[in-house]
């Protein structure tokens, strides 16, 4: 009875660890810059050319850079998010951005949704959008599938980003 109680034990323990091995959930963290070969940029527009990240348990630290092609300006900006879905709001040069973040249902994948209101001639716009970060290549490649709307207009864009070398 014994020998039969530790041998359903033993089972019982090394089901519960591969079930914890299987659900581990990949780490974002990095600096990484776009390959511009490989992600389409529509011309005369604002995008994301480098973002550093630090991922520590839920909580998300990122540093974004977007690059202007019109005016070759480089326009930086922090963000604080933890990985429940919880709203927080930031201003990115004098406009609001709410933006919450979230694991995808496999855990694989990280879910931004964000709004930011910009205030025009015409009117205040708002941009409403929704990036999956996803890893590949052995966690050396980000990629972020972006969907924006902003008015009418829905686009939709894949950004492929390289893991940058750590000199430390």
């Amino acid at each position: 009875m014994f020998k039969k109680n530790l041998l359903l034990t033993a089972i019982f323990l090394m089901l519960s660890v591969s079930l914890f091995a299987g659900k581990k959930k990949v780490n974002f963290s990095g600096k990484w810059v776009l390959d511009k070969e490989k992600t389409e940029i529509a011309e005369n527009s604002i995008f994301l050319t480098e973002i550093s990240i630090k991922h520590v348990g839920d909580s998300l630290f990122t540093i974004r850079s977007y690059e202007s092609d019109y005016d070759g300006g480089v326009y930086p900006f922090d963000e604080d998010l933890t990985l429940d879905g919880k709203e927080y709001e930031i201003y990115i040069y004098d406009m609001p951005r709410t933006a919450s973040a979230k694991w995808s249902d496999k855990g694989k994948s990280i879910i931004i949704n964000s709004k930011v209101t910009f205030y025009g001639d015409q009117g205040d716009v708002d941009m409403i959008a929704e990036e999956t970060f996803t890893l590949e290549k052995k966690g050396t490649l980000l990629i972020i599938n972006s969907k924006n709307k902003t008015g009418e207009e829905e686009t939709e864009g894949i950004l492929y980003f390289n893991k940058e070398e750590s000199s430390e």
